[in-house]
């Protein structure tokens, strides 16, 4: 596994960890609600200590999303202007090869060759910061939505259409599990 598949995978969830962040505030308002209702048959779901539990848990999880935000931000924003244009569309506006090579008027060659360089100025960057794959590894290991995404880019799965269409889907299934115990 190669610390500059981390780097791929940390743009590609990058569009979504808003969306997950207010996900995680509504389960946190829906847990919370919800746990003055006792009945016979959820009464140890809805006890104090489950739904203390539950939500510093959703809590972590989110600032781990946050953390994992800012730090994205940063590569981006210390990346060549034109390098960082390229990530934008590439990851978040989720534009194909060619169609970004037709928006900065360059060559889909210069593009895959720019995105390459991108990943490794950010893969320094990074080192410089002091991350290293086994340190992501471990502040990502609740995270498995984006542990899948890393483990299809080092499976050679270049071609992430289709999984990270389907990436928001997992990622809430994952967080509503908290409501459905």
């Amino acid at each position: 596994m190669n610390f500059k598949n981390m780097i791929k995978t940390i743009f590609s969830v990058y569009r979504f960890l808003d969306k997950i962040a207010y996900s995680i505030d509504k389960i946190v308002e829906t847990r919370a609600l919800n746990a003055c209702y006792m009945y016979l048959d959820n009464t140890a779901f809805n006890d104090v200590v489950n739904v203390s539990n539950d939500i510093m848990e959703l809590t972590q999880r989110k600032i781990t999303l946050i953390n994992l935000k800012v730090l994205a931000t940063s590569m981006i924003k210390n990346l060549d202007k034109n390098y960082a244009r390229l990530i934008i569309m590439k990851y978040i506006e989720n534009k194909p090869y060619a169609e970004i090579g037709k928006l900065l008027n360059i060559s889909e060659r210069t593009v895959t060759r720019w995105h390459s360089n991108a990943v490794v100025s950010s893969y320094f960057y990074l080192e410089n910061q002091g991350y290293t794959l086994i340190k992501l590894l471990e502040m990502l290991k609740k995270e498995r939505w984006i542990l899948q995404t890393f483990y299809s880019f080092s499976q050679n799965k270049e071609n992430q259409d289709t999984e990270n269409a389907n990436m928001i889907k997992h990622a809430c299934k994952e967080y509503k599990k908290v409501l459905c115990k």
